[in-house]
């Protein structure tokens, strides 16, 4: 009866509220639902990724009940997803205020904080982001020092600081406490990977997926380096189930089409990423990548160029973005600029040897 009120509420919540991503309360008229049946909704919708109704939901809960502690957390959360830093920052305080042992509400808060330096263009306008969050960890850390996602997101904050190995210590304490959490499993594997420890990554995702066989996420991150390892067989069937699980998710969807596209199923491969990039435009610069090079590799220069341009504005710290940049510009007959390319990529990654062949060519 509960999914049938859900489905039945949602359509008529998503139709007489307007956007989410107005920072200001919505003001349209409010239905009889309480603040208890608001966060009901709202997690719907948020656990199926549509935020801006997600935010409309919690919204209204927090409108109803100020003092509601679930409604403000996932208030909170879908700010930082609708990329409202401040918005969600000031949601999460006041909620850490109200209830100071909240270990979720610090988490949260941390990782509203580090959301914000990862998406800014000029970070030193968030330059002290990072330290804030680890101070919020601290803080949630001396309240219960045996929660394991304080670790967990510690492990993420000091990634983005550069520091690897303490990034991979708290991950890995992170595990101790939580041997059997999928998330915390999730991070670690992460770590490993991005150390270049490709097998302990694998062996670690491998029982992450164990312990949460629902976790679409983190089986498309697996199928992924499965797939990197040579496993076309085992990547392209957790990735099929992954998507069964959440045909709507673009992170899984956009994992689909990279590794179709690493098997040569090239028309499928497009077919995903495609979708993935219309389900978020403006969160995966990897899927404009792989959709780059699907057109260069059909001879489509200005779709090559057009993709890449967004892959490499999105993320412009990738060398393989900026190499491939280049090729689609080169494709154009723009030489000039293809170089400028060629070189940014050779300054991230001064082994890049086909870039630096790229630019003999071009002499």
């Amino acid at each position: 009866m509960l999914t049938l009120g859900l489905c039945a509420l949602a359509p008529m919540v998503a139709a007489v509220l307007p956007s989410a991503h107005a920072q200001a309360a919505p003001t349209a008229q409010k239905s009889n639902l309480s603040a208890a049946n608001y966060v009901v909704l709202g997690k719907y919708y948020y656990s199926n990724g549509q935020y801006d109704s997600a935010y409309i939901s919690f919204r209204n809960a927090v409108d109803k009940d100020a003092r509601n502690a679930e409604a403000l957390l996932y208030l909170g959360r879908t700010q930082t997803k609708l990329k409202l830093y401040q918005a969600a920052i000031e949601s999460l305080r006041k909620l850490t205020q109200m209830d100071n042992r909240n270990i979720s509400a610090y988490v949260a808060l941390a990782q509203a904080y580090s959301a914000e330096y990862a998406a800014s263009s000029d970070r030193n306008l968030v330059s002290g982001n990072l330290d804030l969050a680890l101070k919020v960890l601290q803080d949630a850390e001396n309240v219960n020092p045996r929660a394991a996602e304080v670790f967990n997101e510690r492990a993420l904050v000091y990634y983005r600081k550069g520091d690897v190995s303490r990034a991979l210590e708290a991950s890995k304490r992170a595990a101790q406490l939580a041997p059997e959490n999928s998330v915390v499993l999730y991070t670690l594997g992460d770590l490993y990977y991005r150390s270049g420890n490709a097998p302990a990554a694998i062996e670690t995702l491998e029982r992450a997926v164990v312990a949460d066989p629902r976790d679409a996420i983190t089986r498309a991150f697996y199928g992924k380096l499965l797939m990197l390892s040579g496993n076309s067989r085992e990547a392209k069937l957790e990735l099929a189930q992954a998507v069964k699980i959440a045909p709507r998710s673009a992170y899984v969807v956009g994992q689909y089409g990279v590794v179709l596209y690493l098997s040569k199923e090239t028309a499928a491969a497009r077919a995903n990423l495609e979708k993935a990039v219309q389900l978020d435009p403006l969160r995966y610069p990897e899927f404009y990548y792989y959709l780059g090079r699907l057109h260069l590799e059909a001879g489509n220069a200005k779709e090559a160029r057009a993709n890449l341009t967004k892959a490499v504005t999105l993320d412009g710290g990738e060398p393989q973005y900026r190499y491939y940049f280049g090729r689609s510009l080169e494709a154009n007959g723009d030489r000039g600029n293809a170089r400028v390319q060629y070189n940014e990529a050779i300054k991230l990654n001064p082994n890049y040897k086909e870039a630096r062949d790229a630019l003999d060519r071009l002499k």
